[in-house]
């Protein structure tokens, strides 16, 4: 289990999870998250963004069970300038619609990963 430390939009959050992934400009998982922004009309400099793919009931994808999901939100501090790269994790546990966490890290923002060890196996701080 891996715990991460995220220093972003001045809010610090710690939390525990087996993978996660950190896409940089040019990767294939940065270019899925600038088409959803895109695709949902959001602008750049925007902090973070959920998505949920729809779900059926059939294999033929016909009888939608759950549609589309999509939500951003705005970073409310100063970025620092543009990002750097993005933070996905997987949201899925009985109290949420499951989807995929995508964060956008600024300058101004930091990451450490540590092991169950407590040594820091990664981290992405303080690049201007």
């Amino acid at each position: 289990m891996l715990t991460i430390k995220k220093e972003i939009d001045n809010t610090l959050t710690i939390s525990q999870s087996e993978f996660f992934t950190i896409a940089y400009p040019d990767s294939s998982v940065w270019a899925v998250v600038e088409d959803l922004r895109k695709k949902f009309d959001v602008p750049e400099g925007i902090g973070t963004i959920f998505y949920s793919a729809p779900s059926y009931l059939d294999d033929e994808c016909k009888e939608e069970y759950m549609p589309e999901q999509f939500g951003a939100s705005d970073r409310k501090s100063d970025a620092g300038g543009k990002a750097l790269a993005v933070i996905s994790q997987i949201e899925d546990n009985d109290d949420l619609i499951g989807g995929v966490l995508y964060e956008y890290i600024y300058p101004n923002d930091s990451i450490y990963v540590t092991n169950e060890q407590g040594k820091t196996v990664f981290s992405l701080a303080g690049i201007k």
